[in-house]
């Protein structure tokens, strides 16, 4: 007489199961761990060479397989005169400053006599990292003025009691 395996019709998820061999459908892409800073700092530059500013996170990860995903805002872009942009880079220990260890750029935000001083501009940023690593590593917004003699500033309170805050969010993925 042949035996015949039985299936449940549901799993009860509040007990506890040992699984032992391989597990199908639970592969890579998981997040293992996340880090978030922020900061409201006032920082400005009229340099056209790329300068660290106050936002930084750093993250362990856990195996050298895993990825990092990186979300970085720069906000509250003020400049001081016309005619100048915000250039934004995103850079990690070890890596090159400005153009040689870029690792995401973000963009500009242009002013011009229109519309200076206006406080609105920012720009956002999402790169997906693969360190090969299992020590700490700091990311890290870096700066400069796109025409090297008009300030530009960042997280400028221009409105209101409130600051504004540039942010940046670390995500180990596992693969």
């Amino acid at each position: 007489m042949p035996f015949t395996k039985l299936l449940p019709t549901s799993i009860d998820l509040a007990q506890n199961f040992t699984f032992t061999g391989t597990v199908a459908g639970a592969g890579g892409g998981k997040i293992l761990q996340v880090v978030s800073a922020n900061n409201s700092t006032n920082q400005g530059s009229s340099s056209s060479t790329y300068a660290d500013t106050s936002l930084t996170a750093s993250i362990t990860p856990s195996a050298t397989s895993s990825k990092v995903l990186v979300f970085m805002s720069i906000n509250g872009v003020y400049a001081a005169l016309g005619d100048t942009n915000l250039d934004v880079v995103l850079n990690r220990t070890g890596a090159a400053s400005g153009n040689g260890g870029i690792l995401e750029f973000g963009g500009t935000s242009g002013f011009d006599q229109g519309n200076q001083g206006s406080g609105d501009g920012g720009c956002t940023m999402t790169h997906l990292d693969s360190p090969s690593s299992t020590s700490s590593i700091t990311y890290k917004a870096q700066m400069r003025s796109s025409n090297n003699s008009d300030n530009i500033y960042i997280n400028h309170w221009v409105r209101g009691d409130t600051r504004p805050r540039s942010t940046i969010t670390l995500m180990e993925i596992s693969t």
